[in-house]
């Protein structure tokens, strides 16, 4: 049986700093600094193998497993996280998207006044 990857469609924004699981499919708006666990579940006869990348590339150094964690993020981690799920049968992918805000800080501004 080809794999399928069971998914979600959510968009989520979540603005103050925390640790957030989601699944493939969602769309994730985070603060810098928060945690992101992202899960892939899938099905198929034999039981597929999963690979994740982001935008693309090839995610090295993670373990072929439904999860992937995500410490700390920086504006460099916000993209495209795929999971896919092979077997001999076939294929499937999907992906969260991640975007990841810095913390808002106000200016400090000082108005002149004429004398």
């Amino acid at each position: 049986m080809k794999p399928r990857i069971l998914s979600v469609t959510k968009e989520r924004e979540l603005l103050h700093r925390l640790s957030v699981n989601i699944t493939v499919g969602e769309k994730l708006t985070i603060l810098d600094r928060s945690n992101v666990t992202v899960e892939c579940m899938a099905k198929g006869i034999p039981p597929p193998s999963l690979s994740w990348r982001k935008d693309g590339d090839i995610l090295e150094n993670t373990p072929a497993a439904n999860i992937l964690h995500l410490r700390g993020v920086t504006l460099e981690d916000a993209g495209r996280y795929t999971c896919t799920a092979d077997n001999f049968v076939g294929s499937d992918s999907q992906s969260a998207v991640l975007s990841v805000r810095g913390k808002y800080r106000h200016k400090n501004i000082c108005c002149l006044t004429k004398t």
